[in-house]
């Protein structure tokens, strides 16, 4: 009886709650216990005679789950159980005296999360399908994924569904809907409110029921051209870019009264009024260029074109569509559609565009250079000899196969044109099938091509079959008649790194980063602990004070000591550590500086030390001092280079030889082989086996599984970039390497029993990324990396690690790739295109020059943009959202910059120049936006973004970073740009 505080933690433990036991609070831990201490177990809450499961409501509370008695007296808190990432503080069971049980699933089903009063900002949970109800106010919710259904109730709400197939009701006032990508139900309810649709969001219902001046907003690029009115039934139907995937469905519309919209607002341009539209519809407005409309209905039919441009469209219905002859569009919509550009009979010319939309379609060009695009379902692509170029858009899913009719599998061949599959016909470049991103994998690529007769060739057997295209060319017919070009051997044209030109960088009194990048650099740390990355070109480095690190990477480089110290100070505090030099001041271990592996030689030397008081040395007289000799000239530590692609790579073989294979972005697979051998799996979910011989394995960021076979050597896996990894051993058990676990500094070594082999994970005892989660056997068992950070009576220092970055970037279209340390630093970038992670900490990142790539991080960090800076990207994806993080625009006034929504990035360019700021994945992700964006004095904070841009689409996008507004637009811009900016 009474209100108690009950405290679980290790071990599987049992609460009890009767009624009459009032409000008792629960949680997962001992009192003052450190959150990292916390382990999962399968914990069971009790409940005594006279509670049912459907006596009970689930509620949240900030992080906080309350269960709720229907008598109104009875309750329980569980604290922190929506405590992310962890789901420690969560019970598995709950258990009833009927009998019943409900299990976690079942009661985060059943939550409902209701808002204050007040203006509340509610962000949703994971990928769970929650009930979100906002109260009094005017609140903000982001649904995140999950199939939500979100209530604004009172107040002008800001309601975004995220990913999922969400509802939303907007209740009384004036309110925002934004269902994102799938499936929505938007219903506005009561004031004037917007319905906001933008590029890929999938088809949206809205219900506008309830009145005001109600409109739909097209963003992310939709203007009016793009948009397609019709009316279905009483219902008003938009589609953008003819796509029946791609769609608002107004219910109702033409029944009138409070169920009509008043307008739509295209992406740019004036708004549509609701008598426009009725106008636009009953003309049968025609996109240009088409000669007539033809549309089904919702039945099973036959449609047949004429001899000019047809605009055809199956809409719902199993349907047949034969363009005959012309350029046609023929749109299949909903149903299992047979499209074909002739006549069924190959005699029917035109380049014709052929969608099949929803269901499992059949698309034929016929004669003529045609564009097939499949849509949803199971597809399937036909072509005939001498029927052009047909090129395939695949990316809507399914499984989907290109059918060679009256061809045979001898007469195809393979190739690869950049990201694209090209299948060619007799060798000729005139007759062939393009697969547009099929290497990109996924819903991209088609699942098999079927010859006539014999068997069908899987997508995974097309990798093994690729060869040059005929001459090295593109692919392009017309360009192929002229010698030169193409790609390179073997596939695609690796990125080109944007390269800048000579950089003078100056540190901070904090601990910087300076990245000098290509070209001839200079330096200078300041005081500090820095680290200096000059690149390759002739650098010069200036030491002043701390404890410096210079990474070299070639050229003729100096290391220059400034700050009145003298070459006798230095010149008696050498010595070598491992393959470094340290250069000490006065012998002190606060004032030096590392030059990383100086002793290898090569690029990796500083040639020259001078003095400001006078006095130098020489890399060869520092050799000398240690009784070493220079190296020669260094030769590559590999034979053979192994690359993949931007996208999923199938097997990558190496050699006996001692191979670099880097498989860059992609989900790629990795087998070294004999020798010892580099992988680097890069970015994406990587296998990376190394097969005989000592090996390093580096996994990069996403998913990875590192393979070790019996015989395999003694491998060093370097678990840098994050995700969940693996390491697998085949033909080991359990037990020969359980009995061999041992800790070496921060690496934990794994010896096999009865043999030489072990593998080394380096800086495993550090935590975060560099921990290998699980540790399997093919021949059953595995060991978890609790387990084994308890066999030494230790625990995870970070459980978190880097959060699971999405797209980013190929690294080879970098000059200069910096992944942080832990710790708040400064880093500031060169005038090369370059790729900056910040790392864990609260980071100030300054790209500068070139086209930058910025990840933050978790942590308070801020990003830094000035005029001249190029087209920078930032990741601001974190595991921590109460973080605090600020993009920082320096010299550029906030009436110079425009905010647009384009795709699912918020885009700032810089008015009168290419300057351009994009955050991505903006719209996607609650955890990818910024907090607060500075412009000189002016803030603007995140809930004001979505305001500005709506008010900028009204004008148009910037052509060329200007725009030409007459003095009544301005002055209405002006009124919006002040009242967001702060």
């Amino acid at each position: 009886m009474g209100s108690d505080t009950l405290h679980g933690s290790f071990g599987e433990d049992t609460y009890i709650f009767n009624l009459g036991d009032g409000h008792d609070l629960l949680i997962e831990r001992r009192a003052n216990e450190a959150y990292s201490n916390i382990e999962p177990t399968a914990d069971t809450l009790s409940f005594g005679e006279g509670i049912s499961a459907n006596d009970l409501s689930f509620h949240r509370r900030g992080l906080d789950m309350l269960i709720e008695h229907a008598n109104g007296v009875d309750s329980i808190t569980i604290q922190n159980w929506f405590r992310e990432p962890s789901d420690h503080f969560k019970l598995e069971h709950f258990l009833f005296a009927d009998g019943g049980e409900l299990t976690t699933a079942d009661v985060e089903s059943r939550v409902v999360w209701q808002g204050t009063s007040g203006v509340d900002r509610i962000v949703g949970y994971r990928d769970l399908s929650e009930k979100i109800r906002l109260g009094g106010g005017d609140d903000q919710a982001w649904g995140r994924a999950g199939d939500d259904v979100i209530h604004g109730e009172a107040g002008n709400d800001y309601l975004d569904g995220e990913a999922g197939n969400d509802t939303l009701y907007g209740g009384a006032g004036s309110d925002q809907l934004t269902g994102g990508v799938g499936d929505d139900l938007l219903v506005g309810g009561t004031g004037d409110d917007k319905y906001v649709y933008t590029l890929g969001d999938g088809v949206e219902t809205v219900d506008n029921t309830g009145g005001g001046n109600d409109g739909v907003f097209f963003s992310g690029g939709i203007d009016e051209s793009r948009l397609t009115f019709s009316r279905d039934g009483d219902d008003l139907l938009i589609l953008v870019d003819e796509d029946a995937e791609q769609s608002v469905r107004v219910t109702g519309h033409f029944l009138g009264g409070d169920k009509a919209i008043s307008y739509v607002q295209p992406d740019g341009g004036f708004l549509i009024n609701a008598s426009r539209i009725a106008q636009i519809i009953a003309a049968g407005d025609l996109p240009d260029g088409f000669d007539t409309l033809i549309e089904g209905t919702a039945a099973a039919e036959q449609l047949v074109g004429g001899q000019g441009r047809d605009l055809i469209r199956g809409l719902v219905g199993n349907d047949t569509v034969f363009g005959m002859g012309g350029n046609d569009r023929i749109e299949g919509g909903d149903g299992n559609d047979y499209l074909s550009g002739g006549n069924g009979s190959q005699s029917g010319s035109g380049s014709d565009t052929l969608i099949g939309g929803i269901g499992n379609d059949v698309l034929d060009g016929e004669d003529g250079d045609d564009h097939l695009a499949g849509g949803a379902g199971d597809d399937q692509y036909y072509y005939r000899a001498g029927g052009g170029v047909d090129v395939i858009d695949n990316s809507s899913g399914g499984f989907d196969g290109a059918f060679f009719i009256g061809v045979a599998r001898t007469r195809l061949s393979f190739h690869r044109d950049g990201d694209d599959l090209v299948i060619l016909v007799d060798g000729d470049i005139k007759q062939q099938v393009k697969v547009s991103d099929h290497f990109l994998g996924g819903d991209f690529a088609i699942d098999y091509v079927q010859p006539d007769g014999g068997n069908y060739i899987t997508a995974a057997q097309i990798a093994g079959l690729l060869t040059t295209l005929p001459g090295g060319g593109t692919g392009n017919p017309d360009e192929n008649e002229e010698p030169g070009g193409g790609t390179a051997p073997g596939g695609e044209q690796p990125p080109v790194a944007g390269l800048g030109g000579d950089d003078v960088l100056t540190g901070t009194a904090a601990n910087d980063v300076l990245i000098g990048g290509a070209g001839k650099d200079t330096l200078n740390g300041g005081a500090g602990n820095d680290r200096l990355l000059g690149g390759i070109g002739d650098d010069t480095y200036v030491y002043t004070a701390g404890q410096d690190v210079v990474e070299e990477l070639g050229g003729n480089d100096t290391l220059r000591f400034a700050n009145g110290i003298t070459f006798n100070q230095v010149a008696s505090g050498l010595s070598k550590s491992g393959n470094d030099l340290i250069l000490k001041v006065n012998g002190s271990t606060a004032n030096q500086v590392t030059l990383k592996d100086f002793f290898l030689g090569g690029d990796n030397l500083v040639e020259t030390f001078t003095f400001e008081t006078g006095g130098q040395l020489t890399a060869a007289q520092i050799f000398g001092a240690f009784g070493l000799a220079m190296p020669s000239s260094p030769t590559s530590a590999f034979d053979n280079i192994v690359q993949g692609t931007g996208g999923d790579d199938g097997a990558l073989n190496g050699s006996a030889q001692r191979d670099l294979m880097q498989g860059f972005n992609g989900n790629d697979q990795l087998f070294g082989g004999a020798g010892n051998d580099r992988l680097e799996g890069g970015n994406g979910n990587d296998t990376l086996n190394g097969g005989a011989g000592n090996d390093a394995l580096v996994g990069g960021r996403g998913d990875d599984t590192y393979v070790f076979a019996a015989g395999g050597g003694q491998d060093v896996i370097d678990n840098i970039g994050g995700g969940f990894d693996t390491l697998r051993f085949d033909g080991i058990t359990f037990n020969q390497v359980s009995s061999g676990l041992m800790k070496s500094g921060n690496d934990l070594v794994l010896k096999v029993s009865g043999g030489s082999d072990q593998v080394t994970l380096k800086n495993w005892f550090l935590g975060g990324d560099h921990v290998v989660d699980v540790i399997s056997f093919a021949s059953g068992g595995q060991l978890t990396a609790a387990q084994l950070f308890g066999a030494f009576g230790l625990t995870n220092p970070d459980t978190k690690g880097s959060p699971n970055y999405q797209g980013v970037p190929d690294e080879r279209s970098f000059g200069t790739i910096l992944a942080g340390q832990a710790g708040d630093q400064n880093i500031i970038g060169s005038s090369d295109a370059d790729l900056i992670d910040g790392g864990a900490g609260n980071d100030k990142l300054r790209g500068g020059k070139g086209n930058d790539y910025l990840l933050g991080g978790d942590g308070s960090d801020t990003y830094y943009f000035a005029a001249g800076d190029g087209q920078d990207v930032i990741n601001n994806l974190s595991n921590t959202p109460a973080d605090n993080d600020a993009l920082s625009i320096e010299g550029i006034t906030r009436d110079n910059l425009w905010l647009s929504r384009q795709g699912n990035n918020l885009v700032i360019d810089v008015r009168g120049s290419a300057d351009s700021v994009t955050v991505q994945d903006w719209y996607t992700n609650s955890a990818q936006r910024l907090d607060i964006i500075q412009a000189g004095s002016s803030s603007l904070y995140a809930n004001q973004v979505d305001n500005l841009v709506s008010a900028m689409a009204a004008f148009g996008a910037p052509a060329g970073g200007e725009i030409n507004l007459t003095q009544a637009q301005r002055d209405q811009l002006n009124v919006a740009i002040a009242a967001n900016w702060q």
